[in-house]
């Protein structure tokens, strides 16, 4: 559950990598294709820009939009049984209200079915379209490869990232004097005549085994080798993280997960109340007879494609071959546009099969004012498909779904020029050659340089790495001003070895805080180490802060009062070992010394006195398993970022902790157990859900080893906390705790006029706690415990959750901007607590930020 900042670590290096960004420029044509002889207007009319494959199709009225960074100075438009022509347009510039008439040719053609050019209301009552693709649906079941009892087939994958476009003055530009040498392993793509510059590179051949009794499919990588920026870019997670945008499209199946949204497949069961569709022509496609069949949605920013579906003109009604695009006004991020074609192949009794998947996004990037900028494409092609086979357990029963043979990484090339189902271009060959020049250059070190200080925080210079920069300066009630710094050891300095050091100091408390580690990694790449750390530092007690440190800048504003903070000394020993992307386990120990800042008191009753106990001093141990089915990960050189998928995820923990002084001894074990789940929910979006359960096992502990709920005083929007409790304001030793997140994507927003351009999109989560503290537990049941803190008149400011659950939830608009998300909260319980947020009038509420970026 890593932030999307980080998870969007790859695709930034790729485009840094690959030329560095200029001012986007981008070439717009909107119109409308009439007919010339009578005025009316052509449906389904290609629109292309001349000598690319980038386009798109004429909707019911005739109108058109296209846009690229790729463009041409022309358009060229063609329609079935109407003359081509061109059209010249003006590059990086808006061409709109552009009439295009195109003149009926004189060849009669027959048996043809077209669309009526007469504006009238779109129905399906009666559409013979729409009985055509009832039809289809009604068919589906027959025709999927996932009812086939088994099967098996050897499949080649190539997942590509390229510079396209690459002009010559592009190449001349001052930014590029140090990199002429790249320009050497330019190519001209056979596709547009267009050259372009591949600049990552990875091929996979495995072999794909399913049965449906058990209703698993496994694909056994037998080859797997990636080119391109290897110093600088994992190229496996890079891999995962482009396959986790590019997934793997079933036309068959109700929905489309693709560019991580739930797109509606245009034979779903529900596809006619989504779509239009239109009848083309009758065409020949290896010697099968198929209905050509256009389609789009019916609202052009929802979750659905725009193409053609070509169907076989049997009693199967099985589709042959399929083109899916995107409408301009699709509530999608960071594309301008993309194209997914599939085509399936007759074998015996089986069916139509896939033979070959091609997909290619046109990213909204440009790094050149003559449009240069980047493609995606992901190619795979089946062979030697077997059905009805028996497959034997060995090969179903692994637990994850692509299983890496023993020496899959080390195949050499002439393995490679053997088995690969399709040749590689000289460009596509010499890859590893041009990025291995540029990271030798010494003007791209300092730029990556400086791309890691944005991400991480840190600046490497050499073999070491100065940083967090977000924390060079902050701020908070008991420090006042407080600086810091922070040195680290790259793998310059050893590629096994990690050591660091930091030390910060308050203006206010006239504290000086410091730490340092060392690290052993046996395996960098899973992060699998052994750390040794001593720290000594301030902490908010309840302070949980997603993906950023809480001496942050920007976390240092806050609202209420933070007046109690611990001062901790500690010393801890970690270990973390990942056997598989499936299993991790991390073993960790910690000894040390807690006491409190502030309003941060630590008192008892002994013998009707009031006492004080000036700090703990406590060890720790603890096990922490977690198992995560099909885990992808991107991994970057200081940190790794899980790759959310729908596959689940378990934790269990379990600690021991226990007192070391004889003075007030107690000892705990801690046992908690999260899951955490996305589910897409088609039309719907999707939905996170994070369950927690914990129980403390002991008596006579005090508040500061119970769990201290996550609270967050912040006016940013945290994912695990709770946005509307204070720090330390809930303390429970048994505790279930609910987080649940429905996105919306665009449903709501994309229905409303003109608010769609915004391409918003709605979201509600609701937080519910449940708990409380046991009678062994608890001051307020057993005398002679540590109090709950209280406030400065002596008011209690910390509580157990026994009287009833704490609910929190929130509406919230995300994607403003393409990253800002802003949500208004609602708590609904304990109202009455002291230092309860107010706005607007309204206890319990509160309006709170975050940065998110998706697709």
């Amino acid at each position: 559950m890593k932030s999307a900042l980080r998870k969007y670590f790859v695709f930034f290096i790729l485009l840094t990598a690959s030329g560095f960004l200029y001012g986007q420029k981008i070439t717009r044509v909107r119109g409308q294709v009439l007919d010339a002889k009578t005025g009316k207007p052509i449906p389904f009319a290609a629109v292309t820009f001349k000598n690319k494959n980038i386009g798109s199709i004429t909707d019911y009225s005739g109108n058109f939009s296209i846009e690229s960074n790729f463009a041409t100075d022309a358009i060229v438009i063609s329609s079935l049984g109407y003359e081509s022509t061109e059209m010249p347009i003006t590059l990086y510039n808006n061409n709109y209200s552009i009439k295009i008439r195109l003149r009926p040719t004189q060849v009669q053609l027959e048996s043809v079915d077209i669309v009526t050019t007469k504006k009238k209301r779109y129905k399906n009552k009666g559409n013979p379209a729409v009985m055509l693709i009832r039809e289809v649906v009604k068919h589906r079941k027959g025709n999927r490869m996932k009812d086939l009892d088994s099967y098996s087939m050897d499949k080649y994958k190539k997942i590509e990232i390229d510079l396209n476009n690459i002009t010559q003055k592009f190449m001349s530009n001052a930014m590029f004097k140090n990199f002429q040498e790249i320009f050497n392993y330019v190519d001209t793509s056979k596709i547009n005549g267009k050259p372009f510059l591949p600049v990552f590179l990875n091929e996979i051949i495995s072999k794909v085994y399913y049965q449906r009794d058990s209703n698993k499919k496994k694909e056994w990588i037998i080859a797997n080798r990636t080119a391109g920026f290897d110093e600088y870019l994992d190229g496996e997670g890079a891999s995962a993280f482009i396959l986790n945008i590019l997934q793997e499209v079933d036309i068959y199946s109700g929905s489309i997960l693709f560019l991580e949204k739930d797109f509606t497949s245009p034979i779903a069961n529900i596809a006619p109340s989504i779509y239009r569709y239109y009848l083309l022509d009758t065409v020949m496609i290896d010697n099968i007879s198929c209905y050509e069949m256009g389609f789009m949605p019916r609202n052009n920013a929802a979750f659905a494609f725009k193409g053609k579906l070509w169907i076989v003109a049997d009693s199967t009604y099985a589709i042959k071959q399929v083109e899916l695009g995107m409408t301009d006004q699709i509530n999608v991020n960071f594309v301008n546009t993309f194209l997914i074609s599939q085509k399936f192949s007759r074998i015996d009794s089986a069916g139509m099969i896939l033979t070959e998947s091609h997909t290619t996004i046109d990213f909204d990037v440009a790094m050149s004012s003559e449009g240069t900028g980047l493609y995606a494409k992901k190619s795979e092609y089946f062979e030697n498909f077997e059905y009805n086979i028996i497959i034997p357990d060995t090969i179903l029963k692994v637990n994850e779904n692509i299983v890496k043979t023993p020496g899959c990484l080390d195949r050499d090339s002439v393995y490679w020029d053997e088995h690969r189902l399709m040749n590689l271009t000289e460009s596509e060959k010499e890859i590893d050659v041009m990025s291995d020049y540029i990271q030798k250059n010494p003007s791209f070190r300092v730029l990556m340089n400086v791309v890691d200080l944005l991400l991480s925080g840190y600046y490497d210079k050499g073999p070491i790495g100065i940083g967090p920069i977000g924390s060079i300066y902050s701020f908070n009630q008991i420090e006042g001003f407080r600086v810091g710094i922070g040195l680290r050891t790259t793998e310059k300095f050893n590629k096994n070895w990690e050591l660091g050091a930091n030390i910060a100091y308050g203006f206010k408390d006239k504290g000086w805080k410091y730490g340092g580690q060392v690290k052993y990694y046996w395996d960098r790449k899973k992060k699998n180490y052994i750390k040794v750390q001593y720290k000594h530092d301030y902490r908010f007690p309840g302070a949980t802060l997603d993906f950023v440190r809480s001496d942050n800048f920007f976390v240092s504003f806050q609202r209420g009062e933070q007046d109690k903070m611990v001062n901790y000394y500690f010393v801890d020993l970690e270990y973390s070992h990942e056997f598989s992307n499936a299993y991790q386990l991390i073993f960790s120990t910690k000894t040390g010394k807690e006491s409190g800042l502030g309003n941060l008191n630590f008192l008892y009753e002994n013998q009707g006195e009031l006492m004080e106990i000036k700090q703990f001093n406590t060890y720790e141990i603890g096990v922490r398993q977690r198992f995560s089915p099909n885990q992808k990960y991107y991994t970057g050189k200081n940190s790794r970022s899980v790759i959310i998928t729908n596959h689940p995820i378990y934790e269990i923990t379990y600690k021991y902790g226990q007192s070391i002084d004889r003075s007030f001894p107690f000892s705990y074990n801690k046992l908690n157990l999260r899951f955490f789940k996305r589910t897409p929910v088609g039309i719907f979006g999707y939905n996170d859900i994070l369950i927690e359960a914990e129980k403390t096992f002991g008596s006579g502990i005090p508040f500061l080893y119970l769990r201290m709920h996550a609270a967050n005083q912040t006016y940013t929007f945290q994912e695990y906390s709770a946005n509307m409790m204070n720090y330390l304001e809930f303390v429970s030793d048994q505790y279930v705790y609910l987080i649940f997140t429905q996105y919306f994507d665009g449903l709501i927003f994309n229905t409303i006029p003109l608010i769609k351009r915004l391409k918003w999109r709605s979201l509600v989560s609701f937080r519910a706690l449940y708990g409380g503290v046991t009678k062994g537990n608890d001051p307020n049941q057993t005398p002679g415990l540590i109090e709950f803190p209280k406030d400065s008149n002596g008011d209690p400011t910390t509580f157990s959750l026994d009287q009833k659950p704490y609910f929190e939830a929130s509406v919230g608009i995300e994607n403003i901007f393409h990253l800002l998300r802003i949500d208004l909260v609602k708590r609904f319980s304990y109202l009455d607590n002291p230092d309860i947020p107010v706005f607007a009038g309204l206890k319990g509420v509160g309006i709170r930020f975050k940065i998110r970026i998706n697709f």
